[in-house]
Formats: structure tokens, C-alpha cells, sequence
């Protein structure tokens, strides 16, 4: 269970990871947070989702969790805090 890459999706953070549950099958797990995940992978969750079904292959159940975590993220209302935080943007 090592996390995939951290992706963006409206100011909100997906990580996304699959478990192997039976031999060969695979579900897939995303969290969702404010903040970008330190390397430590110390976050504040906000959700926690999970893939539907169970796949065969790993990518397929971390694509599918994925998929879930955006569903999620469209009825949450737009988070600007990463964008608006000192230091977020830099000015020239």
C-alpha cells in the first residue's frame, strides 16, 4: 500500500493508494484534504473514499477511487486556502 502522487482538483488534495484484499484483487482508497500532504504523509482528512468494486489491477482500483474522491470534491464548496495562504503564490 504505498500512496500514489498527490493530485489537485478545485484547491482540495487527492491521495490516492490501493489494498490488495484477496490475491490478485485490489480496492482503492483516496483522502481528501485542505492542505498539501507533507512527506511524512502527515494530513488533515477531510474525506476518506473508496473504490466501488474490486479490480484485478492495482491502477484500475486507484483510477476508480480516484474517480470518487472528484465526485466528492464537486459538492464541496471551492477551497482557496492553498491559493491564498502567505507564501501560497509568489508575486514578482
Amino acid at each position: 500500500m504505498e500512496p500514489k502522487a498527490v493530485q489537485a482538483y478545485k484547491g482540495y488534495f487527492i491521495t490516492a493508494y490501493a489494498r490488495e484484499m484477496m490475491p490478485k484483487t485490489f480496492v482503492g482508497f483516496c483522502d481528501i484534504s485542505n492542505e498539501r500532504p507533507s512527506d511524512q504523509g502527515a494530513v488533515n482528512v477531510l474525506e476518506r473514499v473508496q473504490s466501488v468494486g474490486a479490480y484485478e489491477l492495482e491502477q484500475r482500483a486507484v483510477q476508480a477511487a480516484e474517480f470518487q474522491a472528484r465526485q466528492v470534491i464537486d459538492q464541496l464548496k471551492p477551497n482557496w486556502d492553498p491559493f491564498t495562504a502567505p507564501g501560497g503564490l509568489t508575486s514578482r
